[in-house]
């Protein structure tokens, strides 16, 4: 779309240019709607402004950006020109609404607006390198999420809702949380992004994090067959794995029964934003593989631009 629009505008000059009489006058630039949105204080402006100058990273409050009024139908309705934070949207496709809704109770105090600014500047910017910024982010008090799961809508409260072109962040409480708790939410937000990130990901770059592991991925054996692995790998830690379903003697009899690929991936992701590089390597020493696995997938998130 992009190199379609780029070539109709150099077409559109140069006809232009052909007439001797015709002047060349540029076109206004595109209203940027992330400025001085709609229904926003003083106040709100002033953070929202600050906030831009330092990150050059647009914060919202409420998710309308514009609302206009057009004039007013037959029946004598008002009826506006009505612009949303598109929190659906994607490279390359935007939030299915068959299958998921999205909708935000609101920070109301300039004190928690202003916390929570201070929150994304000091605990959540600083870990974000460029390619994990979102062009926006939306401080709201409360995420209202329903996906639809196995035919029914389930809903939760997630505490981040992490889009492309601006990321939701429920900012309930921020004013009175002590730093463990805001340490906490920061983990969460960031192993979001990340994970968001990893999504969009060519999967060829997880092939060798997945290659230790790669002839055992949900495999389910017992009796002899399980008696003998296990012999040789007493546990799962010594073929690479966090965790399984099931490994070891148990209930009498011998059985493993291993992840799939992507549970693989999600406990090594886990625990990157769970431990501390000092922790996990101290608690894993004796398991060269799964400490294989470990820093090169921390050497793949943070080329992602996430800094640790």
């Amino acid at each position: 779309m992009k190199k379609i629009f780029a070539i109709a505008m150099i077409a559109s000059v140069a006809l232009t240019s052909c007439g001797d009489e015709d002047d060349i006058k540029p076109r206004n630039p595109e209203e940027c709607y992330f400025e001085n949105t709609y229904g926003s204080s003083a106040a709100d402006l002033q953070l929202q402004a600050d906030f831009f100058s330092r990150n050059k990273i647009y914060v919202l409050f409420n998710d309308t950006l514009r609302k206009e009024l057009k004039g007013v139908d037959a029946d004598g309705n008002p009826y506006y020109d009505l612009k949303l934070v598109d929190i659906g949207y994607g490279m390359n496709v935007n939030m299915n609404p068959n299958t998921e809704t999205i909708g935000f109770d609101y920070l109301t105090s300039d004190a928690d607006k202003s916390q929570g600014v201070k929150f994304l500047d000091e605990m959540i910017l600083p870990s974000l390198g460029a390619p994990l910024r979102p062009f926006s982010f939306l401080l709201v008090d409360k995420i209202n999420h329903e996906e639809m799961i196995y035919g029914s809508m389930v809903p939760d409260n997630p505490v981040i809702y992490s889009g492309w072109r601006c990321s939701a962040i429920a900012m309930s409480g921020i004013g009175s949380m002590t730093l463990e708790q805001k340490q906490t939410m920061r983990s969460d937000i960031l192993k979001s992004i990340v994970v968001k990130a990893i999504g969009n990901m060519d999967q060829s770059v997880f092939e060798k994090f997945y290659s230790f592991c790669e002839p055992y991925y949900s495999t389910y054996a017992m009796y002899e067959e399980a008696e003998a692995f296990i012999a040789l790998h007493p546990t799962m830690y010594d073929v690479g794995f966090l965790s399984a379903y099931s490994y070891g003697n148990g209930n009498g009899f011998y059985i493993y029964n291993f992840k799939a690929k992507n549970y693989d991936l999600e406990d090594y992701t886990n625990v990157l934003f769970s431990m501390t590089e000092a922790e996990f390597k101290t608690q894993y020493a004796d398991y060269p593989i799964v400490l294989q696995k470990y820093d090169i997938l921390k050497k793949i998130i943070e080329d992602l631009g996430m800094v640790f």
